[in-house]
């Protein structure tokens, strides 16, 4: 009964510990990917809106010919871009087509934020910002073989404790008879010399 008891045991303990792994596995890069793709979804679309209102009120001051000034356009967009940040920006009128693009669409999987261009209340166009998903894609990849080696980790330190612990119950250490007999001969000795000499004494012996 014991036995089966201490298997069940052993079993939950086992299930638990597989949870643990592959929780912490599976936590670590989920959690990083989640954070790091809305950061990145609110910081490119707070590009998109910065580079829509500056060109809101260049519309507004040169009308309808707003489209037509493509070198004064990039020249007010420019500034939503910091240095090293590969992102390409489009700029569409009301009628979707493109008034001019600046930097290289990327190909593959990318991220799309987009803003209007509002003249008084009339929407005359469009601010595109769009990134490559590739070097979130690696570091979310590199996270995710950090991921499973922590999850293994954890996995083997929970299943190697509570299985050494059942283990410790199940099997208990067992004393040799020796252990509990004299320290050495001279003590045996000592106290076989005492009992002779003592002799028997009244009540050792039933009477007749």
């Amino acid at each position: 009964m014991e036995k089966a008891i201490f298997e069940r045991l052993e079993r939950l303990v086992r299930t638990l510990a597989a949870v643990v792994g592959l929780t912490t596995a599976v936590a670590v890069p989920a959690g990083f990917g989640m954070v790091a793709y809305w950061d990145q979804i609110a910081y490119r679309q707070f590009q998109a809106r910065l580079a829509a209102d500056r060109l809101s009120e260049y519309a507004y001051i040169q009308g309808p010919a707003w489209r037509f000034g493509k070198h004064r356009l990039e020249e007010l967009i420019a500034f939503v871009v910091l240095p090293g940040d590969d992102v390409c920006q489009l700029v569409y009128d009301q009628t979707g087509h493109l008034v001019f693009m600046q930097g290289t669409r990327p190909s593959g999987p990318k991220l799309t934020q987009a803003s209007s261009i509002v003249m008084v209340s009339e929407q005359v166009g469009s601010v595109v910002i769009e990134i490559s998903l590739y070097p979130f894609l690696r570091r979310l990849a590199a996270l995710t073989v950090i991921g499973l080696i922590l999850g293994f980790g954890a996995y083997v330190s929970a299943h190697f404790f509570a299985t050494s612990g059942f283990a410790a119950r199940r099997h208990p250490t067992r004393r040799d008879p020796g252990d509990f007999a004299p320290a050495d001969h001279h003590d045996a000795k000592r106290l076989g010399h005492r009992a002779g000499k003592d002799g028997p004494r009244r009540g050792d012996f039933p009477e007749a």
